[in-house]
């Protein structure tokens, strides 16, 4: 029974090994595609020309609202970094048109 269970977490401990991501397994850029929601009060926010950006911590998740009406998408781009190195990165689009909130 000993035996069993050694082997099993070996084993368990090699395959989350495996699945975790590290800085030399960089992912290509990532697209998300927003849906439509309602920002929570209090995150912290940024605005540009044509976009406005709230990034919620908790839950990891950009909301992106679209402040022109240019006929173009608003994006949000992000990049996880760990020990300085970048290991992934994508952008957030809301496709939704002016006004929208996703």
């Amino acid at each position: 029974m000993r035996k069993e269970r050694s082997a099993l977490a070996a084993m368990i401990g090699v395959v989350a090994a495996l699945a975790l991501p590290n800085p030399a397994m960089a992912a290509g850029f990532e697209w998300d595609y927003a849906v439509a929601g309602s920002v929570p009060d209090g995150l912290p926010c940024a605005a540009i020309t044509g976009a406005k950006i709230c990034y919620q911590h908790d839950g990891d998740r950009w909301w992106v609202k679209d402040t022109s009406e240019d006929h173009a998408s608003a994006v949000a781009s992000w990049q996880n970094r760990r020990n300085g190195a970048l290991y992934r990165e994508g952008g957030c689009r809301n496709s939704m048109g002016v006004g929208t909130w996703a």
